[in-house]
């Protein structure tokens, strides 16, 4: 998918809108801070990128799909609500990983690039496979709040009925048309 743009608050209501029809209600309030970003730079020696942070600024429960990056690095030690230090420290090496892994897939950028391309690693079999998935977080977060929105990102989707699912693509669509 092309980038096209949307900004911040649109990217953030799609994803809320998204996420609430997919059921996940629950999230772990861990807003970045100051303090919090200048830890992880420390720890994992690199930056994050600069639109994955302005999105966790903007939006409280990005913490449902993406990896923590508040203060409470010393509280979310666990792989279901998972800090980005945790994550560094159980998988360290050249990646940093952006979201929890689930299904043996991670969502990663490259400690040397943090504005670069985002990659999928997948681990399912062995050996890992990278497999680059957008050219930078801002171009995956917009096919991924799009998706989220629309529904695609259930696997489940077979079983939602097609009222629903125009419903949500009008839903979309009203926020897209300006684009």
């Amino acid at each position: 998918m092309t980038i096209i743009g949307v900004n911040f608050s649109d990217l953030v209501a799609l994803y809320e809108y998204g996420r609430i029809q997919e059921g996940e209600v629950e999230f772990v309030k861990s807003p970045p801070t100051c303090s919090s970003l200048a830890k992880i730079q420390k720890e994992i020696d690199s930056n994050l990128p600069a639109d994955f942070i302005t999105f966790a600024k903007l939006c409280d429960p990005y913490t449902t799909y993406f990896s923590l990056i508040g203060d409470d690095a010393d509280l979310a030690g666990t792989l279901y609500e998972p800090h980005v230090i945790f994550l560094y420290k159980t998988f360290p090496g050249e990646y940093v990983h952006l979201s929890q892994p689930r299904l043996g897939r991670e969502l990663v950028f490259e400690r040397k690039n943090p504005d670069g391309p985002i990659f999928n690693i997948q681990n399912a079999y062995g050996e890992p496979d990278k497999i680059e998935v957008a050219s930078s977080f801002r171009h995956f977060l917009e096919d991924f709040v799009i998706s989220l929105a629309l529904g695609n990102q259930n696997f489940d989707i077979g079983r939602k009925n097609a009222r629903a699912l125009a419903e949500r693509e009008a839903y979309v669509m009203s926020i897209l048309k300006k684009y």
